[in-house]
């Protein structure tokens, strides 16, 4: 069922559509502009509070927050997974007309359930942790249930819930961990917008971007998941560097999503939040002589997205999170830096950190020469999951047939059963 929104919502909809009607009887080729005017001024009488910096009755004391110096780092080649990782398992995900998967566009992992969000064919698809499929998730229309499209996922382990969340009409469907469908909730505000979405401790959180610019708009809000409302909201867009547009890198900004507590990386931040009981803490922050400026960062904002990164990637500087991993007493993450991604692996005991211009997954690999780049794809509380795609199964299954891979992996007999045709392939790598 659809969730019905306030009366006052109800209200302020049919104030939009008779100013609509008016506007359109006035001699003039495009009411539009003007119908947009009059919707950002209705929506700017908001006095809705912001939590511009960490919620609630948080304390920093109360919390240690990392600090990763770059600069300080030991600089090495590659980082071998084997120093952080004791084995790795082959997940090959069932192959069936049913479950074809177009590309991983996320993954999800829980302890009983691999959860693939495929944006390319507008699906999301559940399998078990050793790779069968087991059922689809919702699909693709205009009914109860339907999406037209899925810009992300979000799994609620407690309440057993997938959440799907269509960008275009800003619903989010939720559906039970057999794929049955239970109910919709449309997204509270008329000028703002999620693209990713999380589940935790029973409420959803979703990033926010709006239609008009303003020095108080805000990066995330905590949404009601049973009535789409939103309830609080978190850190000004100084934390993204004064960034506003709708433009994405990655897998999206939230990390370790299904063990406690999760995090959120806006897109050009230096800080790692942790979401904890409905307050935003500062977790992790990056230090370096080469983090990229909010003025810069400015410079950019009125750039083609092409452009865009072709602007960044000339830049000597380090602008965003990529990857996110805790390892116990590490954690693993991936940077943009210039037209490089390198890996830092910071020891939260010791301060010690190390910088690494690509990962070697040496439990998979004989050699560096014949290998392939890991793709690290999510993490639960065990180890973390990278995934050979499609497109490069082929290259995959060469290296198989040379000997190129380690015969002691975890299910690698498994692989015999793969072919360029065939679902991606996941490996899992248990932390040491």
């Amino acid at each position: 069922m659809i969730v019905p929104d306030t009366v006052i919502e109800k209200l302020i909809i049919h104030i939009y559509l008779d100013v609509y009607k008016l506007l359109i009887l006035l001699p003039m080729r495009n009411p539009l502009p003007l119908f947009f005017a009059f919707c950002v001024g209705l929506n700017s009488c908001s006095t809705e509070p912001i939590h511009e910096d960490v919620s609630g009755t948080y304390n920093p004391s109360d919390r240690k927050i990392f600090e990763v110096f770059l600069d300080k780092g030991s600089r090495e080649d590659a980082l071998f997974l084997s120093t952080i990782s004791s084995q790795a398992r082959v997940i090959v995900l069932e192959t069936t007309p049913e479950s074809m998967i177009g590309a991983v566009s996320k993954l999800v992992a829980t302890d009983s359930m691999l959860c693939v969000l495929d944006k390319r064919s507008k699906a999301v698809l559940l399998f078990d942790t050793e790779g069968r499929f087991l059922t689809k998730v919702g699909k693709v229309g205009r009914g109860p249930g339907e999406y037209t499209s899925i810009s992300d996922c979000a799994i609620d382990s407690e309440g057993e819930t997938i959440n799907v969340l269509d960008a275009n009409t800003q619903v989010i469907h939720q559906y039970n961990f057999r794929g049955s469908y239970i109910a919709s909730v449309h997204l509270d505000g008329s000028l703002v917008r999620s693209f990713n979405i999380l589940a935790s401790e029973g409420s959803l959180y979703g990033d926010a971007f709006f239609a008009r610019r303003s020095p108080q708009n805000y990066l995330l809000r905590r949404i009601n998941a049973q009535t789409g409302r939103e309830e609080e909201r978190f850190l000004n867009i100084r934390y993204n560097k004064n960034w506003e547009r709708i433009f994405f890198f990655g897998p999206g900004p939230f990390y370790s999503e299904t063990h406690s507590p999760p995090k959120y990386i806006p897109l050009f931040s230096d800080t790692v939040f942790c979401i904890d009981q409905s307050h935003i803490i500062p977790y992790l922050v990056l230090k370096s002589g080469d983090l990229i400026s909010t003025e810069m960062i400015q410079d950019f904002s009125g750039k083609e997205d092409t452009q865009l990164i072709s602007e960044m990637m000339r830049t000597q500087k380090v602008y965003g999170i990529s990857h996110f991993c805790e390892l116990r007493d590490y954690v693993l993450l991936g940077y943009r830096f210039a037209n490089s991604l390198p890996w830092c692996l910071f020891n939260k005991t010791s301060g010690k950190t190390q910088i690494f211009k690509r990962l070697f997954d040496d439990l998979v690999y004989k050699q560096t020469r014949k290998s392939m780049i890991t793709e690290v794809a999510c993490s639960d509380s065990h180890g973390f999951y990278s995934v050979i795609s499609s497109r490069h199964l082929p290259m995959f299954l060469e290296l198989l047939s040379e000997g190129s891979l380690h015969e002691n992996i975890i299910h690698v007999d498994r692989l015999k059963t793969v072919n360029s045709e065939s679902n991606p392939v996941l490996i899992y790598h248990e932390f040491i």
